[in-house]
């Protein structure tokens, strides 16, 4: 008796087995849609349930393609869903969290983000997936998906594709202040070409408020400016280090006052003080590859030259994009100025005693020019630590 039964238990599982495996083959051509599955149910000797929302013509042709498949293809072009809601009996309706119908055909399922917020998540996926996303009170890295099983695996898909560790690079940033006539006999007014360009594009460093004006061998340039440090001709402003995560805004911000003395009417001497800096703003994005794209905005505080004793300000600003990669440095101009040094004539040999050789030298002020620069040198680039 025992082994009957056992028999028996075998014999209605194998038919169950060959029951759902057994494939369709049916035709629509600009059949209705309600009418098509009827016609489905029909040959198959299943229940389909719809909506009121069900419309629309199908014309299409399936030949030996499981109940699944064939369900999905008629289903497709209208947008619709279904479920099996008990053996042999399948809802078809519209999956939105709008519909009475959502209820039915729909199944929430939580996923803890890692990398990035729930609210950023909502801001970067499409808009046709926003309705089937939830956030959490209790955890801004949480998020509920309620949707048919088909679209939940598509919106968790794309999540763990936003969801991935950040970029960040690591800058040095160096802002040199060095004399005009250093800079000619360096070179730097020489032309920068834009190799990706048909025309060629010329900038000069001397002559303009800001550019873009170096791209490739930077540091060998500021090596030989660091060397003029010593005997006056240039001057380390800042020399920060800056780490920036891919997307998000670094800044550096470098100033100095310069002084200007003149008589007033009253005859009393009067000291009036000039802003002349720099304020760079780096916003870099970094490739899967690891290059660096970098948008940059730079605002510049000068002085220009005038008929009175202390010059006018300007303030100028630029925006510009780059790329680079690790271990290049991209030099940009900042901004020429004028100002008054002690400069000592004289003569010679007698101006070279000591004590004595007071009386043949002659202090004075002497005006110069200034340019200041920035190099940019992205030094590191890695996942946000």
């Amino acid at each position: 008796m025992r082994k009957i039964f056992l028999m028996v238990l075998v014999l209605l599982s194998v038919l169950t087995v060959i029951s759902f495996s057994q494939n369709v083959s049916i035709s629509f051509f600009q059949e209705s849609l309600s009418q098509a599955l009827s016609d489905l149910a029909a040959q198959e000797n299943i229940t389909i349930l719809t909506d009121s929302s069900v419309g629309g013509f199908i014309t299409l042709n399936l030949n030996d393609v499981p109940l699944s498949e064939a369900l999905d293809l008629m289903l497709l072009p209208g947008g619709y869903s279904w479920k099996e809601i008990k053996p042999n009996v399948y809802f078809v309706g519209t999956a939105n969290p709008s519909s009475n119908s959502f209820l039915y055909l729909a199944s929430m399922s939580s996923y803890h983000l890692q990398y990035v917020k729930a609210s950023t998540i909502l801001n970067l996926l499409p808009a046709v997936m926003k309705p089937y996303v939830f956030t959490s009170t209790d955890s801004p890295y949480l998020v509920l998906i309620g949707a048919p099983e088909d679209v939940k695996e598509n919106i968790l898909s794309t999540i763990k594709k936003i969801d991935v560790p950040k970029k960040e690079a690591l800058f040095q940033v160096n802002v040199v202040e060095v004399d005009e006539s250093y800079l000619r006999k360096l070179g730097m007014d020489l032309q920068w070409s834009n190799s990706s360009s048909a025309t060629e594009e010329t900038l000069n460093i001397l002559k303009m408020a800001i550019n873009l004006v170096y791209k490739g061998n930077g540091m060998s340039i500021l090596s030989n400016i660091r060397s003029q440090a010593s005997n006056g001709q240039a001057k380390i402003l800042a020399s920060p280090k800056i780490r920036i995560v891919s997307g998000n805004n670094g800044k550096v911000d470098v100033s100095t006052t310069r002084n200007y003395s003149y008589t007033n009417s009253s005859g009393k001497l009067v000291v009036s003080s000039v802003k002349v800096g720099v304020s760079i703003s780096l916003t870099p994005t970094i490739s899967s590859s690891g290059d660096v794209f970098v948008n940059m905005s730079e605002t510049v505080n000068g002085a220009l030259e005038n008929s009175g004793p202390v010059p006018d300000t300007m303030s100028n600003t630029l925006s510009t994009v780059f790329d680079t990669q690790i271990g290049k440095t991209v030099a940009v101009g900042g901004v020429d100025f004028s100002t008054y040094e002690k400069a000592t004539s004289k003569v010679p040999l007698l101006g070279d005693i000591p004590i004595i050789g007071y009386f043949f030298s002659q202090e004075k002020m002497r005006k110069v020019k200034k340019e200041i620069i920035v190099f940019i040198t992205c030094e590191s680039v890695g996942d946000k630590r």
